[in-house]
């Protein structure tokens, strides 16, 4: 009797306890120099806290700093909220698309998950064809409609095919107003050279080449900017530059957290229907 009792009590510690905290929606950059340099960072995080006004929004890195003082600080900061008593977690990834980090964020929250009542990781923005289709339209705001323009995504290095890139192809094939639009990627295939014989029958001169994105391009995705340049402008192909402005940048980021919204609630459902299914399990093993 007193062991049933001293196990209710904890169970009702832990319950009031993950009451009392509020949620944790943990902003994540690739590296703290692609936070401090994002110009847009200030209204990512006010946004986010604008939309989840019951989180605790925060920001976190990935990988390790640059002189490798910093451990991977998913599984650290996984780690600090399980033993505060955090019970809900949603991660958000500030990359439109990149296998290797989504691939390691992945492999770091699996080795915790067990430890939460609901731990969420957003997909990469461009990962449904809805997405690629909103993201679309918000680059045409910018650059209108009547001209040619070339949407450059940055892919993992070590990719072969850049995802992001080729979903941005399958849908503009179905719009009917971006007939003049494709998009390549900047390490990876479709790249210039798959892309430059399209642009070419359609007799496109003059494109803008429109580089996606919320972070501050890296090192090799302008240096591979200005390699693209020079391959339109050897094909005869006089592209210019239209870098996202603030405006495009800030839509990116308001759709990306509606993104997050929706994970969240979905992951709410499925920690529910997975509380349901285990106390009817409890249920069913008591009768036996």
């Amino acid at each position: 009797m007193k062991r049933a009792l001293l196990l209710c009590l904890h169970c009702l510690t832990a319950l009031c306890l993950s009451a009392q905290l509020p949620a944790r929606l943990i902003i994540i950059w690739p590296t703290d120099a692609d936070a401090a340099a994002c110009t847009e960072r200030a209204y990512l995080l006010d946004e986010a806290r604008r939309q989840f006004p019951d989180a605790v929004v925060s920001e976190r890195t990935l990988l390790p700093s640059a002189d490798d003082t910093q451990p991977a600080s998913i599984d650290a900061t996984l780690s600090e909220l399980h033993q505060d008593g955090v019970d809900h977690v949603i991660l958000l990834p500030t990359w439109l698309s990149n296998a290797s980090l989504s691939s390691q964020l992945q492999q770091q929250t699996d080795r915790q998950a067990h430890r939460f009542g609901r731990l969420t990781i957003v997909p990469s923005l461009l990962a449904q064809p809805d997405d690629a289709r909103q993201a679309i339209a918000i680059v045409g705001q910018q650059t209108g409609l009547k001209q040619a323009v070339v949407i450059a995504t940055e892919s993992d290095p070590s990719a072969s095919t850049d995802d992001a890139a080729l979903l941005l192809q399958s849908v503009l094939r179905h719009l009917p107003d971006y007939k003049q639009w494709h998009a390549l990627s900047l390490g990876a295939y479709p790249t210039a050279a798959d892309e430059l014989p399209l642009l070419r029958a359609q007799k496109i001169k003059r494109p803008i080449l429109f580089p996606l994105s919320i972070l501050p391009p890296s090192d090799s995705s302008a240096s591979a900017l200005e390699q693209l340049h020079s391959q339109f402008r050897a094909a005869g192909i006089q592209s210019s530059m239209a870098q996202p402005s603030a405006s495009t940048r800030q839509a990116i980021i308001r759709l990306l957290l509606s993104r997050a919204r929706i994970a969240a609630t979905q992951s709410r459902a499925t920690a529910e229907e997975s509380r349901f299914s285990q106390a009817a399990a409890r249920r069913l093993e008591h009768r036996l």
